[in-house]
């Protein structure tokens, strides 16, 4: 009986009810529209050669979110056209993010490193010392993630407003500036990661994967290769 009621419905669909209709049915419709995110949308028109060329862009786009965010549903489409017209005007002749004199940094949820900054100093924070920075802007820490030596925050006001944020900039690719510096002094030094895993953990600063302590180590040893080999040749040459 059951079965033949479903077999049934799947065929002439579910019976109608008085809430289907008037009233009811608008306001359960207008409840769901408020529940709703308004978001702004905009529409940016491209055009392109073929249909292959259209799926390259997009692909793109969705592999630029992978290596700006660890949820590709943390970085939006503007986000990612943001940073191109950034970096395309700054490097032809533009300047997008100067600011008049006087002016104070806007706040940005994604910060970039640029390359001539990846020397900045860093220093060590305890959590207490946060709380206390963060207390006296009067929001506090509503959640609290770590990422190696990377903390992710997530700040709210009186007023439930929220906002996230990082202690660390971001290189290109998405890789946190603080942890690559951190594995750049432990690489040099030649500790192993068994022995930097017993240091940071009794330093509680953090510790970053084996996985990815040996994914950086490769493009490290890669690289101090190349210079080794750039220094031996132009001694030769000298």
């Amino acid at each position: 009986m059951e079965r033949a009621k479903v077999a049934n419905r799947n065929e002439f669909g579910r019976k109608k009810r008085k809430s289907d209709n008037g009233e009811a049915m608008k306001m359960r419709n207008e409840k769901r529209k408020e529940k709703e995110d308004k978001n702004i949308s905009g529409n940016l028109r491209f055009y392109v050669s073929s249909e292959n060329d259209k799926v390259e862009i997009f692909d793109m786009i969705d592999r630029a979110k992978l290596l700006l965010s660890e949820r590709v549903s943390l970085v939006s489409n503007a986000m990612i056209l943001r940073d191109v017209f950034q970096f395309y005007l700054s490097n032809n002749g533009g300047a997008p993010d100067q600011q008049n004199e006087g002016e104070t940094e806007s706040f940005k949820p994604y910060l970039r490193s640029p390359r001539d900054n990846c020397m900045e100093d860093i220093c060590l924070i305890s959590e207490s010392s946060l709380k206390n920075l963060v207390a006296s802007i009067r929001v506090e820490i509503d959640s609290f993630d770590t990422f190696g030596h990377v903390q992710k925050l997530t700040l709210k006001c009186k007023d439930m407003h929220t906002i996230k944020i990082d202690t660390s900039s971001r290189l290109p690719g998405g890789k946190f500036l603080v942890n690559l510096r951190v594995l750049h002094g432990i690489y040099s030094s030649g500790l192993r990661y068994a022995q930097y895993e017993r240091f940071a953990k009794y330093a509680g600063i953090g510790v970053i994967p084996e996985s990815a302590f040996h994914e950086v180590q490769d493009m490290f040893c890669d690289v101090t290769d190349d210079a080794v080999k750039e220094s031996v040749s132009d001694a030769l040459d000298d």
